[in-house]
């Protein structure tokens, strides 16, 4: 939090809050920021008594919180987190920051701004995920993509949209068989894999938006999916890369 909160090209509020209740916690919150010295762009609190206990969250080794900037959930859990990964927790965050928009924090490299006549698409790639079908699915989703970026067409934009409502569906199924990220069992909204099957759904959102326009998308919607789908295999689908089997332990389970 203070290398974050001291970084001159970070453009977030950031809040650390002591759960231990009372004079305790005011003790624990001052020593924190006298010890770390913590620059004024890092909101240092505690909670005065337990009705005022969030009711939602977790501590920041099982994973942050990321609020937008309307106020939205952008992330309930980051992950990993550092109990499992260790600093590699950090640099999720920071590469969270950077793909959402583009963010440079932490040193973490932020998006170039892409000119407005610019013409030349990025690729999606897409990496292992450790489960076979997924990674199949996957590829069919790199070459829908290559094929839309090469025709430009509808026709390929509604193939793909076939592929991803598909895909999110399998992938949801493999997520309730194995209980990852407690999908099963927790309380209702409340399984870490909430914002991963919103963001399923979202992605279908944007691409049945210009589907519903009946003409054949541009260069900037193209772009945008593609950017959509790169950031949810980036962040959502590498969370559970080597987890979906009977070795998950339901570490992304939210408290």
């Amino acid at each position: 939090m203070a290398l974050w909160g001291a970084d001159a090209s970070s453009k977030v509020n950031l809040l650390m809050v002591c759960m231990e209740l009372g004079r305790y916690g005011l003790r624990t919150a001052q020593d924190f920021g006298m010890r770390f010295s913590l620059p004024h762009s890092v909101t240092n609190g505690f909670v005065e008594q337990r009705s005022d206990l969030p009711s939602f969250g977790q501590l920041g080794c099982q994973g942050f919180v990321v609020l937008g900037p309307h106020g939205e959930f952008a992330m309930q859990r980051t992950v990993p987190c550092y109990l499992d990964q260790g600093d590699k927790a950090f640099a999720a965050v920071e590469k969270l920051l950077s793909s959402l928009w583009g963010i440079c924090l932490g040193g973490s490299p932020a998006a170039a701004p892409v000119p407005a006549n610019a013409t030349v698409m990025k690729p999606l790639a897409m990496a292992s995920v450790g489960v076979p079908e997924m990674d199949s699915e996957h590829d069919g989703l790199v070459k829908a993509v290559q094929e839309l970026q090469r025709s430009r067409s509808l026709d390929a934009l509604q193939k793909l949209l076939a592929l991803w409502c598909s895909h999110s569906e399998h992938e949801e199924q493999l997520f309730e068989k194995f209980d990852f990220g407690k999908h099963r069992t927790a309380d209702q909204g409340r399984a870490a894999t909430v914002p991963h099957c919103q963001h399923h759904r979202a992605i279908a959102s944007m691409m049945n938006g210009i589907v519903q326009a009946g003409r054949s998308p541009s260069v900037n919607e193209i772009d945008s999916v593609v950017a959509e789908v790169q950031r949810h295999a980036d962040i959502y689908d590498d969370a559970y890369a080597g987890k979906l089997g009977p070795q998950d332990r339901h570490c992304c389970s939210c408290i």
